[in-house]
This record gives C-alpha cells, sequence and structure tokens, in this order.
C-alpha cells in the first residue's frame, strides 16, 4: 500500500473470513517477520494477521506506529 505521504509501505494479510479479530504481529529482534512464522501460522487458523518487516526508513517506534495506524484502514 502507500501511505498518505506516498511511501510504499509493505506488509502481509491473511484475511480469514470468519475471524471474529485481526491482530498485528510487530518486527521484532532482527526485523523481519519471518521471524514470527510459527505464530503466524497458529493464529491465522482463527484471526486475520497483519505482519510486516521493520522499516528502516522510521527513526523510531512511534514514527513506524504512527505509519501503521495511517494505513490501518486499508487492511480490509
Amino acid at each position: 500500500m502507500r501511505l498518505p505521504d506516498g511511501e510504499p509501505f509493505a506488509y502481509r494479510y491473511h484475511r480469514n473470513p470468519s475471524a471474529r479479530a485481526t491482530i498485528v504481529l510487530l518486527p521484532g529482534g532482527i526485523g523481519l517477520s519471518d521471524c514470527s512464522a510459527c505464530n503466524f501460522e497458529r493464529f491465522v487458523e482463527d484471526r486475520s494477521v497483519i505482519t510486516f518487516d521493520y522499516q528502516e526508513r522510521f527513526a523510531t517506534n512511534a514514527e513506524l506506529a504512527r505509519a501503521i495506524a495511517s494505513g490501518s484502514g486499508r487492511f480490509a
């Protein structure tokens, strides 16, 4: 997707049509979403899941959180 400032924001989204909740798996450690693959596989059984690699252009977690929030309406 593209953020309001026009910059691309890559993510993975598994939409589970029967899910009653969507969770976001935040990248930790080395910043790769692949590190949470086991959690992703478990959660998609009954939830929709959004995950992404750490976006290096954001200098702080607050900047990353604002980017996620600005795009949250596009994950549907």
